[in-house]
């Protein structure tokens, strides 16, 4: 992972973030202390109508009784105000 001064992460934001875009991941740093870290953004991957009906079809069933109970059993039923 490369590591770029501030400074110079100001200066050529531009081209940082194209390099970002492209895949490289880089590490900024403050008079040598790390302070963040740039990655590129996890793609968004799109999945068809039919990819997704076929992917349902064969899915377990889900029994909601059963699922609701659960959800009931790990949540506070209790009313807060805030």
């Amino acid at each position: 992972m490369r590591t770029i001064a501030y400074r110079q992460f100001r200066k050529d934001v531009t081209k940082v973030l194209d390099a970002v875009g492209m895949g490289q991941s880089m590490v900024i740093t403050r008079k040598g202390v790390p302070i963040a870290e740039l990655r590129p953004a996890s793609a968004r991957r799109f999945v068809c109508r039919s990819a997704l009906k076929r992917a349902a079809r064969n899915a377990p069933r889900i029994d909601l009784r059963r699922f609701r109970a659960d959800i009931d059993r790990g949540i506070d039923q209790s009313a807060h105000s805030f």
